[in-house]
């Protein structure tokens, strides 16, 4: 089978259980889906620590696998308030402040997409979306992620209410 098919296939049927699993919980996964999906966090954050600052004071405080098509990151500014970001596979028109040929970072914060983000918080964004883009890239992680688009076409109600919330969402069909 040819590779695109082979993805295209992938991510059908990535989909398609996303969207027809009933009372699904996406934080309860088989066993061997849990270690894959801890396999593929710690090889997306190679070479950062949680604890580790990044940038200046910017600092990772914990990280999720992959649920729900996304990476979900807490990290910390310098007046210690707590972000949640969401890593995506790149979508074609890029959305979120920071973004690297594989990757997009959205910042669920309750504006609903408005939200004015602030030099300072792009800068430090943009230095870890590089420092994950290198990862991302060596172990073709991104192809595994959904873009944006994808999580709200798939996740409608879950992305609803991530953007208002700081905990990974759960799926609750």
């Amino acid at each position: 089978m040819q590779p695109n098919r082979r993805f295209f296939i992938h991510r059908v049927l990535a989909a398609a259980a996303a969207t027809t699993a009933l009372r699904s919980d996406v934080l309860a996964l088989h066993p061997e889906q849990e270690k894959q999906s801890k396999r593929y966090l710690s090889e997306l954050l190679s070479g950062i620590n949680i604890g580790q600052f990044f940038h200046k004071d910017w600092q990772l405080v914990d990280a999720y696998p992959p649920r729900a098509g996304a990476v979900i990151l807490h990290i910390k500014g310098p007046k210690q308030n707590l972000l949640r970001v969401d890593i995506c596979q790149r979508g074609k028109q890029t959305l979120g402040p920071a973004h690297t040929k594989h990757l997009e970072f959205f910042v669920m914060d309750g504006g609903e997409g408005k939200a004015e983000y602030t030099s300072e918080m792009k800068e430090a964004l943009q230095v870890l979306a590089d420092l994950l883009e290198k990862n991302a890239a060596a172990y073709q992680l991104a192809e595994q992620l959904f873009t944006h688009r994808e999580r709200l076409q798939y996740f409608p109600d879950a992305m609803a209410k991530a953007a208002k919330e700081l905990v990974p969402t759960v799926i609750d069909y």
